[in-house]
């Protein structure tokens, strides 16, 4: 099969989100649909690099990004499969296997459990019927089955063999039969339910351990094979394999009906990669890498696009500027999250990071109006987060922007400012007092005082501050721009503040009398 790469034109980059509370590797985990948001489930895994094992059942919350903790999982071990699916109208959270180890003895499970998140309680289902326990499978679903393939299975000595079972768990029926075999024995491969060529539904799998598990095993027993199971026919196919060295411990994401593979295990090191697979053109292409090498994680794709605006810098909510003058408009934003990778661990232990795959922003709409509720507006776009604007009408206006994703996604609208605008002219009907320079305080907390000085021109200025015993506490050079500057000045205690500005002669010509 001929494997098809390209290099992916994308601008998405990985952030830091907050810590996974316990940090766990190879977990249950993976893309969970719930009240309209898509969490990412991790239930169990392992704890530390000398085998601890937790039950631990947390959701992290894209939207509020934090991690939210659910009942706990009924079994403490690794290497359990979980996938989300339909029971009796509720989305539920399935797990199926498990394992256990010490390092050098093991115990492999046959527990199947579901969540049912209305409840916030796990039930027992069947077994799986295989004597010694399973883990490490692959798991698909359609319908109103779910597919178990492949996994870790025990000749009843010391090591484990790879298996090449399949079997189909009816969710209403509580049983399971068995399918087609996967032509290979396979185990910790990366897997995902996606439309196929066809436009109808396929489980894949990508990569693996082909024989003992990776603990055991050397990098002759990991594969690059990407395989597709139809569900429709009930058959195999090998597909364009996995770039990159043939690896385990991988996990998958879909994202806009293409399957994003992230990290793994080659045998003897972690790796970065994430790989992006089409399955309509069966190719695949470059992702942005990790910021470090993992395995054994989990990965979910939010793919919110409407979960993120732009925050609002200046003019500040309530500012003054001047008429005729230009003035930098100024925001910030961050794309949304795309995908999210956590639950990992490393070569040599457990960490408990939180990866988070954001688009790039490519453009921004300021719209500005007099109108409050911008039934007439004026609009300009920008690519970066700040546009340079002249207000040529004195009274309020109001601004708001909305940014554009690189995948085309629209933010909702950030907050809406309000800004007044005056003749800062020397001499006119708005001029302020003492030349043009009017001084404003405001805010006065405990330690601080803001000092608002509206300012006809540029210039530096001396600014003197006395406390109320009329010493010298504080003096500093300001620069101030035409129109509003803000300026923080340390009060710390009860009483009357004089502050005296004075130019650059030394002459005083703004007197402000604070009292706390």
């Amino acid at each position: 099969m001929m494997n098809l790469l390209c290099l992916a034109l994308t601008g998405m980059s990985w952030s830091t989100g907050v810590n996974v509370p316990e940090g766990v590797a190879y977990p249950a985990g993976g893309h969970y649909l719930y009240n309209g948001v898509v969490y990412s489930v991790l239930a169990s895994g392992c704890t530390s690099a000398s085998y601890t094992f937790t039950y631990q059942h947390i959701w992290f919350d894209p939207v509020n990004l934090n991690y939210i903790s659910k009942q706990d999982h009924p079994l403490s071990a690794y290497k359990i499969s979980g996938i989300a699916a339909p029971y009796s109208g509720t989305n539920c959270f399935f797990t199926f296997g498990g394992e256990w180890t010490d390092g050098s003895s093991f115990t492999l499970y046959t527990d199947a459990y579901r969540y049912n998140p209305v409840g916030n309680s796990w039930q027992g289902l069947a077994s799986v019927p295989i004597t010694d326990g399973i883990g490490g499978l692959a798991l698909g679903y359609w319908r109103d089955t779910i597919y178990l393939i492949g996994g870790h299975v025990s000749d009843g000595m010391t090591y484990h063999n790879a298996s090449n079972g399949l079997y189909k768990y009816s969710i209403t029926g509580n049983t399971y039969t068995t399918g087609t075999n996967v032509p290979y024995n396979i185990s910790e491969a990366a897997y995902a339910t996606v439309r196929n060529s066809s436009g109808d539904s396929s489980v894949f799998i990508f990569g693996g351990c082909r024989d003992y598990d990776d603990t055991w095993g050397t990098p002759s027993n990991f594969t690059t094979n990407t395989y597709e199971y139809r569900f429709s026919t009930g058959s195999w196919t090998s597909r364009a394999s996995l770039p990159g060295p043939a690896r385990a411990g991988a996990v998958a994401a879909v994202l806009r009906g293409k399957v994003y593979v992230i990290g793994g295990y080659t045998g003897s090191a972690d790796v970065n990669r994430v790989d992006i697979y089409n399955p309509s053109s069966n190719s695949w292409s470059t992702g942005p890498s990790l910021p470090s090498a993992h395995d054994g994680g989990a990965a979910s794709a939010p793919d919110l696009p409407f979960n993120y605006s732009p925050t609002l810098l200046f003019p500040r909510d309530g500012d003054t500027i001047c008429k005729d003058s230009t003035y930098g408009f100024d925001w910030d934003v961050v794309g949304p999250i795309k995908i999210v990778y956590n639950g990992e661990g490393t070569a040599t232990g457990v960490t408990n990071y939180t990866y988070l795959l954001r688009t790039d922003i490519t453009n921004n709409i300021l719209r500005y109006s007099q109108d409050p509720n911008f039934g007439t507006y004026n609009q300009v776009t920008s690519s970066s987060t700040n546009y340079n604007l002249t207000l040529n009408q004195t009274g309020w206006w109001y601004w708001t922007v909305r940014s554009i994703d690189e995948l085309g996604d629209t933010s909702a609208w950030s907050d809406t400012f309000s800004v007044y605008v005056r003749n800062c002219g020397l001499g006119g009907a708005e001029s302020g007092p003492d030349g043009a320079i009017e001084v404003m305080a405001r805010g006065l907390g405990l330690g601080a005082v803001e000092l608002r000085v509206l300012s006809a021109e540029s210039k530096p200025l001396s600014l003197e501050l006395y406390n109320p015993a009329g010493v010298l506490v504080e003096r500093r050079t300001v620069y101030l721009k035409r129109g509003m500057n803000a300026l923080s000045v340390p009060v710390s205690a009860g009483g009357t503040y004089v502050i005296l500005l004075r130019d650059k002669d030394a002459v005083i010509i703004k007197r402000a009398t604070v009292v706390r």
